[in-house]
């Protein structure tokens, strides 16, 4: 306060920065005339300090999603190039048993490449043999339960279209 009267200030005016009824910061205006802020005047700076504290905080979140989507990404980029490796198969099915993900281990450990089977039906790929216990564990899954299927012996086992 000091200060604004070396300065020369007569009048002050602090209005509080509020975004989701937190206060993170004010808005001080100084004027070299006394008494200078009337009613009208603290009604519009009241309006420019909510405008104001909602442009910092629509910039601040965008800065957090983008931090947040560029964190995704990595991670996306690492676990994809983990699963990419794995010597094993390795594959996302939607709510009707359609294959929406295999790992490229298909190509290595089948003679299928990978865009022959996205969108097809993981029954049309699993030996006769096989094809009860999965689709049961693929019935439980759809309940929420997690299940880790084995199938033995992909390699010789693995059914042809």
């Amino acid at each position: 306060m000091r200060a604004a009267v070396q300065r020369g200030y007569k009048s002050i005016i602090a209005l509080p920065l509020i975004s989701e009824g937190q206060t993170f910061g004010a808005l001080g205006i100084y004027s070299g005339e006394t008494d200078i802020f009337d009613k009208q005047e603290v009604g519009i700076l009241t309006e420019l300090t909510s405008d104001l504290a909602f442009g910092i905080t629509a910039i601040r979140t965008r800065v957090k999603r983008n931090q947040a989507e560029e964190k995704l990404k990595l991670s996306e980029e690492k676990y994809r190039t983990l699963i990419e490796g794995i010597n094993e198969i390795i594959f996302s099915i939607d709510v009707c048993g359609h294959i929406t993900y295999i790992s490229p281990a298909i190509e290595r450990l089948t003679r299928y490449r990978v865009d022959e089977v996205i969108g097809q039906s993981f029954t049309r790929f699993i030996h006769p043999d096989d094809l009860s216990g999965l689709q049961s564990s693929f019935e439980k899954t759809l309940t929420g339960s997690s299940e880790t299927i084995r199938i033995p012996s992909v390699r010789q086992r693995w059914h042809s279209i």
